[in-house]
């Protein structure tokens, strides 16, 4: 299930800056996470209104407006199943992971030369399970089976470790640690121990692992790491059955982090709520809502998130919520124009910058983003049954992607965007 059940996805993200491949490992972070009651961490209800803007009904805007420089990446770099982290716009250069040689390697989309390459792993023998980066902060987890899928990893990711490197200083630092956590036995829904997706913002970092609770029973928590501080804390305990129940991914927006937990049921629907945590204040928000919207991410005073009505275990929309006015304003879902010729259209898997929002569908014939700056709809690439799309939004406002004719064994074309 998207963003709570599957622990194998990795959303990564990486913004341009300069490197070097000096880098310094400073003293390992004594300040281990504390586990505080959660009764300390204020909790409230806020019932949030509702006033769409659905579909059609949303401003379209004109693509010229957004798009800035673009191109066709060079033939001869296979980005399929590359693990793409951002793009260094001076140089028009693509910044990935290199799952072979475990290398973060730079290379030239418009030449295919590789310009540089950084080792984070050095000598230890362990492989990355998660990486993300924003602004000059990089920070990734590992664990000695990283490279394989979870389930086939008999130590449920034991062993791992979370560091963070300032790209600036050149100095790693390590963040958490494996503490010896023994999973309880039998099904848990989400279940392993690394870290399968990381929260970044310019100050902080945020996951998802298992620690004990109050009552010291193994359970999972949200952690979060303050860069400035290099406080380690836990922000919310899941208080329910480990065999049913899940925390969604956090994210991260300046001083807010959105997460959600949801109950699993056994067809594979879920049903759960999302959550908005004050960093400054320590109040934790519950968004009420009659409808079942989760798997959120945030930008800005836009919370957006995935509307489940549960019919089926794919089903999904998108709604887009507005902390300011406290009201649920947009929602898309397979009633638009650009998705109503297919049949169970479902919208999910969101992607947000700090202007913009993208989604993805099962069989994607159409590319649209939502512009948080003017609130409207720009469609890049306009529907066709007889085409197949693939797009990643990169947290630096780039947006690459791929067509091919459907059901083709033909060689997609990707090109990039920068977005203004």
């Amino acid at each position: 299930m998207n963003r709570i059940a599957i622990w194998i996805l990795l959303l990564l993200v990486l913004t341009s800056c300069s490197f070097s491949n000096s880098f310094k490992i400073e003293p390992e972070n004594k300040k281990e996470a504390k586990n505080v009651d959660s009764s300390f961490i204020k909790q409230e209800e806020l019932i949030t209104e509702k006033s769409y803007k659905t579909n059609d009904e949303i401003g379209l805007g004109i693509n010229t407006d957004i798009v800035g420089k673009s191109g066709q990446v060079n033939s001869k770099i296979n980005l399929n199943g590359m693990l793409k982290l951002g793009v260094e716009k001076e140089n028009d250069a693509l910044i990935y992971y290199n799952t072979d040689n475990n290398l973060i390697e730079s290379i030239n989309m418009n030449t295919g030369e590789i310009i540089e390459t950084w080792n984070i792993i050095n000598n230890r023998k362990n492989k990355v399970y998660a990486i993300n980066m924003r602004n000059n902060i990089v920070a990734w987890a590992e664990c000695p089976y990283g490279d394989v899928f979870p389930t086939q990893d008999k130590t449920h990711g034991a062993g791992w470790k979370l560091y963070y490197i300032d790209l600036l200083t050149k100095k790693i630092v390590k963040i958490d640690s494996d503490q010896g956590i023994i999973l309880p036995e039998g099904h848990i829904e989400y279940g392993y121990l690394a870290p399968s997706k990381i929260a970044i913002s310019p100050e902080y970092i945020s996951y998802i692992t298992f620690d004990y609770n109050v009552e010291h029973r193994v359970t999972a928590v949200i952690k979060l790491y303050n860069i400035r501080t290099k406080k380690l804390e836990i922000i919310d305990y899941l208080d329910e059955d480990l065999s049913k129940n899940a925390f969604g991914y956090p994210n991260i927006s300046n001083d807010k982090v959105v997460w959600c937990k949801a109950l699993v049921n056994p067809d594979g629907t879920y049903k759960g709520q999302s959550f908005v945590y004050d960093i400054l204040t320590k109040e934790k928000t519950v968004l009420v809502t009659d409808e079942n919207v989760i798997n959120p991410t945030i930008s800005g005073d836009f919370i957006c998130a995935e509307g489940k009505p549960g019919k089926t275990y794919y089903d999904g929309e998108v709604c887009i919520y507005n902390l300011k006015n406290n009201q649920w304003q947009y929602k898309i879902n397979g009633e638009h124009t650009q998705y109503n010729q297919m049949k169970n259209t479902y919208l999910n898997t969101l992607t947000a910058t700090d202007k913009y929002l993208l989604w993805e569908t099962a069989i994607q014939r159409t590319l649209m983003l939502f512009n948080f700056m003017d609130e409207k709809l720009y469609t890049i690439i306009s529907f066709d049954k007889g085409q197949e799309v693939y797009a990643e939004l990169m947290s630096d406002n780039v947006l690459l992607y791929r067509t091919r004719p459907y059901n083709k064994n033909i060689k997609p074309i990707w090109r990039y965007l920068y977005l203004k």
